[in-house]
């Protein structure tokens, strides 16, 4: 009986990271039933982040802050222990912006959540950055907070990225967050607010903003990191989710990456160090997936414990000097529809064909 820690991240667009876990799973033990499989659904801090938790901690409580019935409810997890988590991607992400255009799309809704995770009694929020549809850089949270953002008439400017260039000042007076709240900012990307790398430039488009758009709503992001003297806009991280993560800076936050701070809060170190063999996943590995993102931090805990490390992922651009062996759903499926459409069948199929291998490489071993 062997120890396998099976870490799979969601398989964006196709499977979330729970039940990618659990259908491979399921073909691993089809082929080797003893085995005992550690089984950790993983998100990078970004979208998945909530569901990654609420999978391992088994006293996690997902909470409802109900809204008016033209939206769909806002989600936080209570971990139970004074920390609560909020993911941006759920609640107001891209999928969520509807109508709203990107320069009036807003963050509000992660400040009710994180009102809500705060009046139940959490004192640590770890808020998960990723995926936004919105590029306030943050004003809607604060808003939500208490924070008042006045034009020159000591009128509350308009929501999202179109009001910030009218913001004239910032009434923290009455803001709603108390001192012993600690705010921890997850996120996988080191852009800034503004500028040929922040928010609005290199995010923009992705939410559907024209280059007319962009550059007003870059223009408008300076204009507003202006009103924040104490902080500075070139903090590597303070553009993610169209500039969030400076909103929450602004409340105290502190950056971290996302993929370690996740590891190191579920342990996830200690779990791959006790396996015989690890099994890290992912939708895409390419070049990027080494550079902080979730595979290539796992990676590095498993080369660092002296345990072999294999993967399986939706499509691959070049793996093979980073793992011995490889299952790749586009290759196991008939087209690439099938793939996506019936991702979980093919990852049962990736698990049997590795438990095999697996099984083949002990006997070997032991003759």
């Amino acid at each position: 009986m062997a120890r396998i820690a099976v870490v799979l991240d969601s398989f964006k667009g196709t499977c979330s990271a729970v039940d990618a876990v659990a259908a491979f799973s399921q073909g691993w033990q089809s082929a080797r039933p003893m085995d005992n499989l550690l089984t950790v659904p993983f998100a990078d801090g970004g979208e998945g982040t909530l569901d990654c938790y609420r999978a391992v901690m088994p006293h996690s409580t997902l909470e409802v802050v109900l809204s008016n019935g033209a939206e769909p409810p806002i989600e936080w997890l209570n971990l139970g222990d004074g920390r609560a988590v909020v993911e941006l991607a759920r609640i107001c992400g891209l999928g969520y912006t509807g109508t709203e255009s990107p320069e009036t799309a807003s963050t509000r809704r992660v400040g009710i959540a994180i009102k809500a995770a705060v009046r139940a009694g959490c004192r640590h929020i770890i808020v998960a950055l990723g995926g936004s549809g919105s590029t306030d850089g943050g004003a809607g949270i604060l808003v939500e907070l208490g924070v008042r953002l006045l034009d020159e008439n000591g009128i509350d400017v308009a929501d999202g990225n179109l009001g910030l260039g009218d913001v004239a000042t910032v009434d923290q007076s009455v803001a709603k967050l108390p001192p012993s709240t600690t705010i921890t900012i997850l996120t996988d990307v080191t852009n800034p607010l503004h500028g040929p790398h922040g928010a609005a430039r290199i995010f923009g488009p992705q939410k559907g903003a024209t280059a007319q758009q962009v550059s007003l709503m870059d223009e408008r992001l300076v204009s507003f990191g202006r009103c924040f003297p104490e902080l500075d806009p070139e903090t590597p991280g303070a553009g993610a989710a169209g500039g969030a993560a400076f909103g929450l800076l602004a409340l105290g936050g502190t950056i971290r990456p996302g993929a370690q701070t996740v590891a190191d809060m579920l342990g996830v170190g200690a779990l791959i160090a006790s396996a015989d063999l690890v099994i890290l996943g992912e939708g895409r590995f390419d070049s990027q997936s080494l550079a902080g993102k979730a595979v290539g931090v796992l990676l590095g805990m498993a080369n660092a414990a002296n345990i072999p490390a294999w993967l399986v992922a939706g499509a691959v651009e070049d793996a093979q000097t980073h793992f011995p062996q490889i299952r790749v759903l586009e290759t196991l499926a008939p087209t690439l529809d099938s793939a996506m459409g019936e991702a979980e069948r093919w990852l049962a199929l990736a698990g049997q064909e590795l438990a095999l291998i697996f099984d083949q490489n002990n006997h070997s071993s032991t003759d």
